[in-house]
C-alpha cells in the first residue's frame, strides 16, 4: 500500500537522478530516502492503488534512462532543472493517479441524522438493547407507538380538544400489556413451529387472528372504557362493548394483519418481528382507538 507507492516513486526519482549521477555513487540511495520522507509527510491514504503507483514510477523510469542516450537539453534549460521538473511530474503523477483509484465512501456512512447520528449505528443500539432487555425494549417502543396513534387517532376525529388521559391510557396498553405479550406470543409460536415454509407461516397468521388480536382488542375496549368512564361502570360496559364492536373491529383486522404477518414470518428475522409489528400498529391503533371511544348503545 503506502510503502509500495513510496518505493515506487523512490525508483522513478532514482532513475531520475541516475540519469546524471556518477557510478557506484551512493546520491540515488539517498534520493530515495528524501522521496520516501516526502510520500509520508504528504500522508497519502493506505488505500491507494498499488499497481497504479508502481506502473508509473517504472513507467518513468523507462522513458528517463532511454532520454539519457540523448542529446542533451537545449541551453535555456539547464540540467538540473530539468531533472526537478521530471522529479516534480513523477510525484504528481503518482498522487493524481492513485487519487483516481481511491474507493468513494460506503453509502452507509453517508446516511446521517441531525446531530451526527447515523442509520447503523441506531440499528446497532436497538440490536443491542433487544439482545440484552428483550422485554423492556419491545414494551417501550410499543408504549410509545400507541401513545403516537392514539394522538393520531384524536387529531383525526375531535374538533381541537385532546383527552391525555385516553392517551396516556394507550402507551400503558402498549407498555404494559402488548410489549410483553407481543414478546411471550411470538417466542412461543417459533418455538412451537420453527420451521419456514408457505405452511408454517399460514399456520402462524392463522392463530394470531385467532387468538392474539381478539385478546389484544378486548383488552383494549377495556382499557379505554376504564379511562373514561371508571373502573366499575367501565368493567359493566365492557361486555356490552365486546358485543357490538368486537366482530366489526377483527373482520376490519383481516384485511390488514395477514398481510402484516406474511411479511413477518417471511422475510424478518425473529427478534425484529416485534419491532415490525410495532410500526404496523401505529396504523392499527389509530382505527382501534376510533372504534374504542365509541360509546356502547
Amino acid at each position: 500500500m503506502v510503502s509500495s507507492i513510496v518505493d515506487g516513486a523512490a525508483r522513478a526519482t532514482a532513475a531520475v537522478d541516475l540519469a546524471g549521477a556518477p557510478a557506484g555513487s551512493t546520491y540515488a540511495e539517498e534520493k530515495e530516502t528524501r522521496a520516501s520522507m516526502m510520500l509520508l509527510r504528504v500522508g497519502i491514504p493506505a488505500t491507494i492503488c498499488e499497481k497504479m503507483g508502481v506502473a508509473i514510477s517504472e513507467e518513468i523510469g523507462q522513458l528517463l534512462r532511454l532520454s539519457s542516450c540523448r542529446p542533451p537539453p537545449a541551453p535555456s534549460l539547464s540540467h538540473a532543472a530539468s531533472m526537478q521538473h521530471l522529479r516534480t511530474l513523477a510525484f504528481i503523477g503518482i498522487v493524481a493517479g492513485a487519487s483516481a483509484r481511491r474507493p468513494a465512501p460506503p453509502r452507509a456512512a453517508v446516511m446521517r441524522l441531525r446531530g451526527g447520528l447515523s442509520v447503523g449505528s441506531l440499528a446497532a443500539s436497538y440490536g443491542a438493547a433487544l439482545s440484552t432487555n428483550p422485554i423492556l425494549t419491545k414494551s417501550v417502543t410499543a408504549g410509545a407507538i400507541f401513545g403516537l396513534s392514539d394522538a393520531t387517532a384524536q387529531t383525526i376525529s375531535s374538533d381541537g380538544g385532546r383527552d391525555w388521559a385516553r392517551t396516556a391510557v394507550s402507551c400503558l396498553v402498549g407498555l404494559c400489556y402488548f410489549g410483553p405479550a407481543a414478546h411471550a406470543w411470538y417466542d412461543t409460536v417459533f418455538r412451537l413451529f420453527p420451521e419456514g415454509g408457505v405452511k408454517s407461516t399460514l399456520i402462524k397468521s392463522a392463530l394470531g387472528q385467532m387468538f392474539f388480536g381478539p385478546t389484544f382488542t378486548c383488552v383494549f375496549f377495556l382499557a379505554s372504557l376504564v379511562a373514561v368512564l371508571g373502573l366499575r361502570q367501565g368493567l359493566a360496559s365492557w361486555p356490552g362493548k365486546i358485543r357490538q364492536d368486537l366482530v366489526a373491529t377483527w373482520a376490519a383486522g383481516l384485511g390488514f394483519w395477514p398481510f402484516v404477518d406474511l411479511v413477518s414470518y417471511g422475510f424478518i428475522p425473529a427478534k425484529w418481528i416485534p419491532l415490525f409489528v410495532n410500526s404496523c400498529s401505529f396504523v392499527w391503533t389509530i382505527y382501534l382507538s376510533l372504534q374504542a371511544a365509541k360509546t356502547v348503545d
